[in-house]
C-alpha cells in the first residue's frame, strides 16, 4: 500500500507543470525507477489473466480476379493498395498489450484496430487491416510492431498520442508525404483506405475551455483535414469514425492507480458536474461531422469519397452477468482499450463497411459473432452513393437515433 501511494504522488507530481506528452513520459520513468520488481509482478498477474473472447471465423468468399476501378463507389476491398491511419493514442495502439503499470507508455501499433497488420487474422490479431489483407493479399500501408511514428514498421499509422482535433491535419500533411516518398506506393493509381478517429483528448479537456475544444472548432479542424486529403489525395475512401461517449469512463477503474491516471488524462470525465454537458458535446461532435458530410462537399469527384462510420457512438463499456465492467477488454490504465478491446473495435470498423449508409449500426459488439462478407449482388465498400436505391442518388449520411442538441 505504501508503494502504491508512493507511485501515485509520484505520478500526480510529475505532470502538474508539464505538457501532457511530457509530463506522462516523465512521470512513467520515475516510476519504472521507484516500482519494485515484484509489483511489477503483481500488475502482470491481474492484467494478464483474463480469459480470451472466441473470435468470428473469417468465411468470406474471395475473387481475387484483377480489376482496377475508375470509381470509388465500385471499390471491392481486394481492390485496396494502401491503408493508412491517424488519430490519437487509441490508432496508435498506447498500452493496448501493457500488462502492467510500466509498460503503458508503448505503443502497440501492430494490434491497432484499424492499422494494426501484426501476424494475422488466424493468428489471433483481428484487426481491421487483417481481415482485409484476406481480399488484398499485397496490401502496404499497416503496422506491425511495437514501434513510435517515425519508425518504419508504423506504416502509414501517422497517429500521434495526446493528440487532439487541431493537431491532424499536420498528421495528414505527413501522411501524404510518406505515401509519395514510398517507392512501393503508386500514388496516383493506387486506390487507398484511410480511417480517421478524433475528439477524445478534445472531449477529455473540453471543460477547461468549452469553447476552444467545442464543436465548431472540432469542425473546422477536421474539414480542414479532410479537405487536405480530398486535394492531395486520388484514390481514396476516407472512413471518418464517429467519436464515442467517455463518460462511462470512472467505472472501468478499480483500484487508486487508475483513478489518479483518469484524474490526470481525463479531467473532465472524472468530475460528475461535467459529464451532462460532456455527453452533449460528444453528440454534437457527431452531428457537425454528419451535417459535413452530408453537404456533398466531397463528392465531386468519382475517385474520393468519404463516409461515416457510427460503429462506436453509441458504444457503452462490456459489462459481465453481475454489472461489473469486463476488464479483460481495457489495459492496466483503465484509460486505453486492450488488445482485445482493439480487436472488437477492429471488426466493428469492418462490419460497419459493409453496412449500407443510412443503415449503419452505432453500438459496438464487444463479441462479435460474425465478418460480415461482400455479397455478389452487394460487393463494393459502401458509399453514400452505391448505397442508394437509384443509379446517382446520393443517401444522406445520418446517425441513428436522431441527434438531438
Amino acid at each position: 500500500m505504501l508503494l502504491s501511494c508512493l507511485w501515485l504522488s509520484t505520478l500526480l507530481a510529475s505532470v502538474c507543470c508539464l505538457s501532457l506528452h511530457v509530463k506522462v513520459k516523465d512521470a512513467t520513468d520515475k516510476v519504472v525507477k521507484l516500482s519494485a520488481e515484484e509489483k511489477a509482478e503483481e500488475w502482470k498477474k491481474i492484467y494478464s489473466n483474463a480469459p480470451d473472447v472466441q473470435a468470428p471465423t473469417f468465411n468470406c468468399q474471395v475473387d481475387r480476379t484483377p480489376r482496377t476501378p475508375s470509381s470509388v463507389h465500385e471499390l471491392r476491398p481486394q481492390d485496396i493498395n494502401v491503408i493508412a491511419a491517424l488519430g490519437d493514442s487509441i490508432t496508435a495502439g498506447m498500452a493496448a498489450g501493457a500488462e502492467s503499470m510500466l509498460e503503458i507508455m508503448g505503443e502497440w501499433r501492430g494490434h491497432s484496430w484499424s492499422i494494426g497488420g501484426r501476424n494475422s487474422y488466424e493468428m489471433g490479431i483481428r484487426t481491421m487491416p487483417n481481415i482485409l489483407r484476406k481480399f488484398s493479399e499485397f496490401l502496404r500501408g499497416f503496422s506491425t510492431d511495437e514501434v513510435d511514428v517515425d519508425d518504419q514498421a508504423a506504416g502509414f499509422n501517422v497517429a500521434v498520442s495526446g493528440s487532439t482535433a487541431e493537431d491532424i491535419l499536420e498528421q495528414a500533411q505527413d501522411m501524404v508525404r510518406k505515401m509519395n516518398a514510398n517507392t512501393d506506393v503508386d500514388f496516383a493509381n493506387d486506390w487507398k483506405l484511410v480511417t480517421l478517429l478524433i475528439g477524445g483528448n478534445d472531449l477529455c479537456r473540453v471543460c477547461d475551455d468549452w469553447d476552444l475544444l467545442g464543436p465548431e472548432n472540432y469542425l473546422n479542424n477536421v474539414r480542414s483535414t479532410l479537405d487536405h486529403f480530398h486535394f492531395n489525395m486520388p484514390r481514396a475512401l476516407i472512413n471518418v469514425v464517429l467519436m464515442f461517449d467517455i463518460t462511462p469512463l470512472p467505472i472501468m477503474s478499480d483500484n487508486i492507480l487508475c483513478d489518479g491516471w483518469q484524474d490526470i488524462a481525463c479531467p473532465c470525465a472524472t468530475d460528475p458536474d461535467d459529464r451532462q454537458r460532456l455527453r452533449e458535446i460528444q453528440r454534437a461532435y457527431g452531428h457537425v461531422l454528419q451535417e459535413l458530410i452530408a453537404s456533398n462537399r466531397y463528392e465531386d469527384r468519382d475517385d474520393f469519397t468519404v463516409v461515416l462510420q457510427p460503429t462506436l457512438y453509441d458504444a457503452t463499456p462490456p459489462m459481465d452477468e453481475n454489472g461489473r465492467p469486463r476488464r479483460e477488454y481495457w489495459s492496466p490504465d483503465c484509460f486505453h482499450p486492450g488488445l482485445l478491446g482493439h480487436y472488437a473495435c477492429g471488426i466493428g470498423l469492418w462490419n460497419g463497411m459493409f453496412e449500407p449508409v443510412g443503415n449503419k449500426t452505432t453500438v459496438l459488439n464487444w463479441e462479435p459473432t460474425e465478418i460480415k462478407c461482400p455479397t455478389a449482388e452487394r460487393p463494393y465498400i459502401f458509399t453514400a452513393n452505391n448505397s442508394a436505391s437509384a443509379p446517382g442518388e446520393l443517401v444522406k449520411q445520418t446517425i441513428y437515433p436522431t441527434i438531438e442538441l
